[in-house]
């Protein structure tokens, strides 16, 4: 299984949504984990992981810099809220 994320810097995702991190979770539920794959299974859930924390602690942080910039609110409730952090769950289930 080789589904890291290829970005060069989290700029990139700062305004993905559900279906670009579909993909990565989809490929995780997809392997059948076993002792030879528990692994690479685990380091490709940490660096998805990794990414989607990441976009979250941004976005926060963003709408707490600059409390009148609605976009940052935008993307932190519909974006995140009302998206990713929905559909990751369910993903999980």
């Amino acid at each position: 299984m080789d589904k890291t994320i290829g970005i060069s810097t989290i700029d990139e995702v700062l305004d993905w949504n559900w279906e670009q991190f579909e993909p990565y979770y989809t490929a995780l539920i997809e392997v059948e984990i076993s002792e030879a794959t528990l692994p690479d299974w685990l380091k490709s859930w940490t660096a998805v992981s990794d990414v989607r924390d990441e976009l979250y602690n941004r976005l926060y942080v963003a709408t707490t810099v600059n409390t009148i910039d609605k976009n940052h609110r935008k993307g932190l409730t519909v974006i995140w809220s009302r998206s990713i952090h929905w559909q990751w769950r369910q993903s999980k289930s």
